[in-house]
C-alpha cells in the first residue's frame, strides 16, 4: 500500500468501542465496535474484527466486518475476509475465497476523489 500514512492503529490484542472520526488512515488488527469515518483509508487485517458501519476513501479488508461499507473510491476484499453488510463503492475487488452477505452498489467515482490510489496493493 504505497504512499499511505497510517496514523491510527488498533493492534491485534486491543479492542475499542466508540466512534472515530479521522482525517488519516487507520489499521485495525484487533476488535472495533462503533462507527468509523475517515477522509483516507481503512485497513482491516486478517486478525481484525469490526462491528460497525464504515465510511472512507478506500477500504482494504482481510478480516471480518459486520456492518455496511461506503467507500468513495474503492473496496478490496481479500480471500480470507468475511463481510456481513452492504457495500457501496465505485470500484470493488473481491478475491476468490472471500465470503460476502449483503447488497452491492457500484457508483461513479466522485471527480474530487478520482485522483486517489486504489486500496489494493
Amino acid at each position: 500500500m504505497t504512499g499511505r500514512t497510517i496514523n491510527t492503529i488498533i493492534s491485534e490484542k486491543s479492542s475499542f468501542k466508540g466512534n472515530l472520526v479521522l482525517k488519516h488512515s487507520i489499521e485495525i488488527s484487533g476488535y472495533f465496535e462503533g462507527k468509523i469515518e475517515t477522509e483516507e483509508d481503512i485497513i482491516v487485517t486478517e486478525t481484525g474484527q469490526i462491528k460497525t458501519d464504515i465510511r472512507a476513501r478506500n477500504v482494504h479488508l482481510d478480516g471480518e466486518i459486520q456492518g455496511n461499507i461506503h467507500a468513495t473510491y474503492s473496496v478490496f476484499i481479500g480471500s480470507k475476509a468475511k463481510v456481513k453488510g452492504n457495500i457501496k463503492s465505485p470500484n470493488l475487488t473481491i478475491e476468490d475465497g472471500a465470503v460476502t452477505y449483503g447488497r452491492v452498489a457500484i457508483d461513479k467515482v466522485d471527480s474530487k476523489n478520482s485522483k486517489h490510489q486504489d486500496a489494493e496493493e
